[in-house]
């Protein structure tokens, strides 16, 4: 069913923002930084489509790794 796989991937876009909010607020304290600036960090790339500027991302690499080595997307 597509129900099914939409709430899967939801699930799954859960678990990463999760992992992403936890990643950076241990990497921050580890710098000592102040729990308000975290707070406000966080906040500020859990706003981001992070999806679309890795998408973004990837298209410029292959696009410079296709002017380098000549092939095509």
């Amino acid at each position: 069913s597509t129900q099914g796989y939409s709430s899967a991937a939801s699930d799954v876009y859960k678990r990463q923002e999760k992992k992403l909010r936890t990643f950076l607020t241990m990497s921050l304290r580890s710098y000592h930084v102040p729990e308000d600036e975290i707070k406000k960090a966080v906040d500020f790339i859990g706003g981001m489509d992070i999806r679309a500027v890795s998408e973004r991302v990837m298209h410029e690499l292959f696009k410079a790794l296709a002017m380098r080595f000549e092939f095509t997307l």
